[in-house]
Parts: structure tokens; C-alpha cells; sequence
């Protein structure tokens, strides 16, 4: 960020892991004393990162060895993850770091909107502050996995309020350089400039990419016609154009290739690909 203000080049990057979203409906499991327990909490207007993490802690876990609900009282949320004790390590590995990644990603988007004084709700700013949290975050998510290394039970807000402070002035360190006269909040045309500028620095995974919408959504596609599984974005509103520029921005395709019903992409998306990427309709 410092070298978009001052003219010099030097970003770390690290792309977010795909994760596999199918669709699991929350069960309320009784505690069984035969196994292991983790139990995170979080407010409840912020459950849905417990969702996530929930989808993410049983994956690769044999039949009945994990299980997992979530409850909420008096304002908060709870998940509690039930395992068996063959899979305690695995369990524990996915569980830190899938909290590291909800902080480093969810959390720090959040910060950096509410530090930078972003109203989200127009497609450039959101697309802004989900570039913004990924520059950087593998060194973020090993400072949270530190803090993680000696807890059982994990209480995500004060976890970040209280044991966090090396990552947060980090973050106010990006704050106050992207911040500096307020141009990035009080100017789109500054804003669309920066985003510019980050997407230019990303280093590209792929040649080409091929959206193809359908009433059903939108699909992605290498240059060799295999299909890419999509990233999702933590929040539960987010739409599908942020999603889709999440996704592009991620794996920065030298071209951007946009097939079957394009009408359905929205003006400020279709406007907004083509000035971060080299753009081609079919």
C-alpha cells in the first residue's frame, strides 16, 4: 500500500484456498462425554463465520467421527464441535486454521472498511476492501495461529481484543497510509485508481478465464475448458457480482473471457472487469 502513495513496489500477496460451500443443514448434537470437545464463540450478528467454520472442520473426516451445532443465547453465538479422539490432531489443525483464516480474511475487511471509513454497498468498494485483505494475509494468519497455540475453547471477539494487538496495528499501519487526506473514502475515481494499482501488482495464476452465465449463476472455466471451483466470500449478503470480482481478482487471468447470458451481469460489474482485466464477449 505504501508504494501506491509513494510510488514504490513492494506487495506481499497470498490467495485464499478454495472452500467447498455444499450446502449442510445445522444439526444440534448432545454432548457425549466418550468424546473431545472445542466450543468457539462469536457475536450473533457475526454467526456466519461459525457457519464456515463448521462446513470447514469435518472435511476429509471419516462418517461419524466429527459433528458439530450451533446454538445462540443472550446475544451470542456458540459452535460446538464433537470428535472422536483417532481425529483429535486433524480436528485441532482444522479449527486453528480455519479461525486464523476467518480473522486474517473476514475480520481484517471489516477493520480496514470501518478504519478507512468505506460504506460498503456499491460494487468498487467492496471489491476495494476484499483486495485489500488478502495482500498480506498469510504473515496475518500466522500471527493469529500464535495466539491460537495454547487455547482449547475459543471466544473469537476477545480473542481479537485482547490478543491481538501485534495484527491490529499492522492493520492501522495500512489504514493510515491508504487514508492519508481521506482520498480513498471521499473519491471513487481515487478508489478505482488503487484498485487498479493492487490488481496490477497481483501475480496471475492463469491465462484465461471464461465466465459463463446461466440463470442459474455464473460458471468458471479455465483455458483448457475445465471448470474452477469458486471461492466464497464469508458474509452471507454478499452478491454474486462481488463474489465473481473476488474471484477474478484472486486468480488474476491475463484475460477475462464473458460467454451465455451476459445481460445478466450488471453494468457496474461488466464495467468493472473490463477495467481491471482484458475483456472479451462472446
Amino acid at each position: 500500500f505504501t508504494s501506491f502513495f509513494r510510488r514504490r513496489k513492494n506487495f506481499s500477496f497470498t490467495l485464499r484456498v478454495s472452500a467447498n460451500f455444499d450446502s449442510m443443514k445445522i444439526r444440534f448434537e448432545a454432548y457425549n462425554p466418550l468424546m473431545k470437545s472445542s466450543v468457539i464463540s462469536i457475536s450473533q450478528e457475526k454467526s456466519f463465520y461459525l457457519e464456515h467454520i463448521r462446513r470447514q472442520v469435518g472435511k476429509g473426516m471419516p462418517a461419524g467421527r466429527v459433528s458439530g451445532g450451533i446454538v445462540c443465547h443472550e446475544g451470542t453465538s456458540y459452535l460446538r464441535v464433537n470428535y472422536d479422539e483417532t481425529v483429535a490432531e486433524k480436528i485441532r489443525r482444522n479449527l486453528l486454521d480455519t479461525v486464523s483464516e476467518v480473522i486474517s480474511l473476514g475480520f481484517k475487511a471489516e477493520y480496514l472498511a470501518v478504519k478507512l471509513r468505506l460504506k460498503q454497498g456499491d460494487l468498487l468498494t467492496e471489491t476495494l476492501i476484499n483486495t485489500m485483505s488478502i495482500f498480506d494475509s498469510g504473515t496475518d494468519k500466522r500471527i493469529v495461529l500464535k495466539s491460537l497455540e495454547k487455547l482449547s475453547d475459543i471466544d473469537m471477539d476477545g480473542l481479537f481484543m485482547f490478543r491481538l494487538e501485534e495484527l491490529k496495528n499492522r492493520w492501522n499501519e495500512i489504514a493510515e497510509i491508504t487514508g492519508k487526506g481521506s482520498l480513498v473514502a471521499a473519491d471513487a475515481e481515487v478508489r478505482g485508481e488503487f484498485l487498479r494499482y493492487l490488481v496490477s501488482s497481483i501475480p496471475s495464476l492463469i491465462d484465461k478465464v471464461t465466465v459463463d452465465f446461466t440463470l442459474a449463476g455464473y460458471t468458471l472455466y479455465d483455458e483448457e475448458g475445465a471448470h474452477i471451483e469458486k471461492m466464497r466470500l464469508f458474509s452471507p449478503s454478499a452478491s454474486e457480482d462481488s463474489e465473481l470480482m473476488y474471484n477474478l481478482i484472486c486468480l488474476a487471468p491475463r484475460k477475462v473471457i464473458i460467454t451465455g447470458d451476459s445481460v445478466l451481469l450488471c453494468d457496474e460489474a461488466k464495467s468493472l472487469i473490463k477495467e481491471l482485466f482484458l475483456t472479451e464477449e462472446r
